[in-house]
């Protein structure tokens, strides 16, 4: 074929192109402010977005910015709102003839709500920086950094019932802290506050070096709904709104007797054998002696059956042959200190999984289906034994436990579920108030299944 057909039809092939020429048309703007509302003299900076006509963001458009309300709240060239006095405020982004508005409230400042305080953490784990928040209704926090000394001061005027203090820094050791407070309460004195670590690594037994990650959420989950149930409750109590209460590390191992006169049937040498092979693996599994062999006349046994600073095991015939109930109690400063375990039946005692269940309860410790758990049982499996969650979850309030009492700072792993909810999970605190939490009852419990 002749060079010029050739490149005439090549020619025609690359012609006739009907992409458009130009840049493409705004046909939206979309206006954003991080509040809807601002207080008196607050400023915050809006964005615009222009859209095409398919929904497509399109970069580098000029946007001119005006207030149909300047006396109620100003913006400049870049979209940099004042708030100058209360009322709605509309706020104009343009663009190339497209137009998109932002209204905003504008509040009167409140009364002043001030809070101060000091928080804790746990020995060579560093926070890096943190700060402290008031975050009141609608309007934008307010916030101050937390000193070296890990003190902080705030004052807010924002208007909003209830108040929420959060503390938080960037995704580093430490889980953010919220508490909540009506307007009318926020405490006084200074608030002392200590915080949960995002990670632990659990230094002894079965799981020593393994690093879990931690979610107090997770672990104040009750793995069921029963209203009215006080056994229905989460690895970490409900109880625990007031501060962690389990038993003192340093007055572990902690004397166990087998209560005879009190049990519906003997207990033979073949029972306690079997029942403590259960302890000694629980231990190994935690790496801590957890309890050491008594006779119950040893003790001293009130007349209701229990013995300050110690464990009491006994067979109860209203229980079904293969289930376990135990009752512990606690005392001011949130320390277990004493606890009664009552089995179903002496086959029980030689139950791997029951005997664990219970023993851990005993500890100050409840229930959970959140992770593979030997505290299971409503509606989920329990473990033979103690499962590495099971280990961390404890060893961390065991510890936590021992910086509140020297420190005095019963506000933490609570806290940390509830600063866990709202500030990284998106969802709403719960409900449970201080107030409530200090009318349960000092003692708690639960039958369990024992059929594992």
């Amino acid at each position: 074929m002749p060079l010029a057909v050739l490149s005439g039809l090549w020619l025609g092939a690359c012609g006739g192109s009907d992409s458009p020429s130009g840049p493409v048309p705004v046909v939206s703007v979309q206006v954003t402010s991080p509040y809807p509302a601002l207080l008196v003299g607050d400023n915050v900076q809006l964005t615009a977005t222009t859209l095409g006509a398919r929904g497509a963001v399109l970069t580098g458009r000029a946007i001119a910015w005006t207030s149909r309300d300047p006396a109620v709240a100003t913006v400049s060239t870049s979209g940099f709102v004042t708030a100058v006095s209360p009322g709605m405020a509309t706020v104009e982004a343009t663009s190339e003839g497209k137009r998109g508005e932002r209204m905003l409230t504008i509040v009167a400042p409140a009364s002043p709500v001030s809070a101060a305080g000091q928080l804790f953490m746990i020995d060579a784990l560093q926070p890096g920086p943190l700060t402290a928040a008031f975050r009141i209704g609608d309007s934008p926090p307010k916030s101050v950094s937390v000193g070296t000394d890990g003190r902080f001061s705030l004052t807010s005027v924002a208007p909003g019932d209830p108040v929420d203090l959060l503390i938080d820094g960037p995704a580093g050791a430490y889980l953010p802290s919220l508490l909540r407070f009506p307007r009318a309460a926020v405490p006084a004195t200074a608030l002392r506050i200590l915080l949960a670590p995002r990670r632990w690594t659990i230094a002894t037994g079965t799981y020593a070096s393994s690093t879990i990650d931690i979610s107090p959420n997770q672990a104040f989950t009750p793995p069921c709904t029963t209203t009215g149930d006080t056994n229905c409750d989460g690895y970490y109590p409900k109880a625990w709104v007031s501060g962690i209460k389990v038993w003192d590390d340093a007055t572990l191992p902690a004397p166990l007797a087998f209560d005879h006169a009190r049990s519906a049937a003997p207990i033979s040498a073949s029972d306690s054998a079997a029942f403590w092979a259960i302890v000694d693996r629980m231990e190994a599994d935690i790496g801590h002696e957890l309890f050491r062999p008594v006779t119950a006349s040893d003790l001293v046994i009130d007349a209701d059956g229990w013995s300050a600073g110690a464990v009491l095991v006994r067979l109860d015939a209203s229980l079904a042959a293969g289930r376990g109930f135990t009752n512990w109690r606690w005392d001011g400063r949130g320390v277990v200190h004493s606890a009664v375990m009552r089995a179903g039946s002496a086959a029980a005692l030689g139950g791997s999984s029951l005997v664990t269940h219970e023993l851990l309860h005993a500890i100050g410790l409840k229930h959970s289906c959140a992770w593979p758990t030997v505290m299971g049982g409503y509606g989920c499996p329990s473990a033979a034994g103690l499962t590495r969650q099971d280990v961390g979850y404890a060893h961390l309030a065991i510890h936590l436990a021992r910086i509140q009492r020297t420190t005095n700072a019963y506000r933490n792993l609570y806290e940390a579920m509830q600063g866990e909810r709202v500030a990284l999970l998106g969802l709403g605190p719960v409900s449970l108030t201080l107030a409530e939490a200090l009318g349960l009852p000092r003692e708690s419990g639960r039958g369990q299944d024992g059929a594992h």
